[in-house]
C-alpha cells in the first residue's frame, strides 16, 4: 500500500477550506502522538497505550503500526527558506519514527489438507511410541529390569496418559474437519424436489 500523508494545512479565509485543514491537522497531530508513544515503547521496552483510536488516519494505518507490515516512510521538506517552520517539524517527525521497531511476522496459510496430514503423521507416531511405552512394559525392557520408584512409575503413567489424550484429540479433530467438509458439500447440492399434499377439504 502506497499512502500520501498531507501536509499541515494553513489558516485561509475560506470557510470550507478551514474546516478541512482544521480535520488534517487534527489526523497529523494524532498521528505525531502515536508515532511518539510507538518510539518511547521501542526505546524503553515499554507497552503503554497508544492512541490509535483518536482519528481516523491513525485507526486505517493501526494494523501496520501495530508491527503486522514492513513500513518505508519518506519525509520530504522544502527547500525555500519561508519554510523552515514546517522543513523543521517534518524532520523531527522523521526522527522520531525512525525510533519505531517493527517485528513484522509471516503470517502461515493454512492449507486443510496439509493440516490434517500433518496431523495423521502425528497420530502415527505418538501410536508407535505408545506401542514401544506398552511392549516394554509387557516384556520387561531395560526400563524395568531394575525396579521402578514411586515417582519413576507415576511419570510413565501419566506419559502414556498423555500420549493417548493427544491421539484422541488429533483425532478428533480430523473427524470434525471432514465432517464440516461433507456438510459444505451437502449446501452445495441442490434439494431434490418434494411432493406435498395439502388437504384441501375445509376449502370444498
Amino acid at each position: 500500500s502506497l499512502i500520501d500523508l498531507a501536509g499541515s494545512e494553513k489558516a485561509t479565509s475560506d470557510k470550507d477550506r478551514t474546516r478541512e485543514g482544521k480535520y488534517i491537522n487534527t489526523s497529523l497531530l494524532t498521528l505525531g502522538s502515536v508515532i511518539s508513544t510507538l518510539a518511547e515503547n521501542s526505546a524503553k521496552n515499554k507497552s503503554d497505550h497508544v492512541p490509535f483510536r483518536n482519528s481516523k488516519l491513525t485507526r486505517m494505518l493501526q494494523p501496520s503500526l501495530s508491527g503486522n507490515a514492513r513500513i518505508s516512510v519518506i519525509c520530504t521538506i522544502n527547500p525555500d527558506g519561508s519554510a523552515v517552520a514546517e522543513s523543521t517539524s517534518t524532520l523531527l517527525f522523521a526522527q522520531r519514527i525512525k525510533r519505531v521497531q517493527l517485528h513484522a511476522q509471516k503470517k502461515e496459510v493454512v492449507d486443510t489438507d496439509a493440516l490434517l496430514e500433518r496431523y495423521r503423521k502425528e497420530i502415527e507416531e505418538l501410536r508407535k511410541r505408545l506401542s514401544e511405552k506398552e511392549a516394554s512394559q509387557a516384556d520387561g525392557g531395560p526400563v524395568l529390569k531394575r525396579r521402578l520408584s514411586a515417582r519413576e512409575q507415576l511419570d510413565e503413567s501419566l506419559a502414556m496418559h498423555n500420549l493417548n489424550a493427544r491421539i484422541k484429540q488429533l483425532t478428533k479433530l480430523i473427524l470434525t474437519s471432514q465432517t464440516v467438509d461433507e456438510n459444505k458439500g451437502d449446501e452445495s447440492r441442490p434439494a431434490s424436489p418434494m411432493k406435498v399434499d395439502f388437504d384441501m377439504s375445509p376449502y370444498q
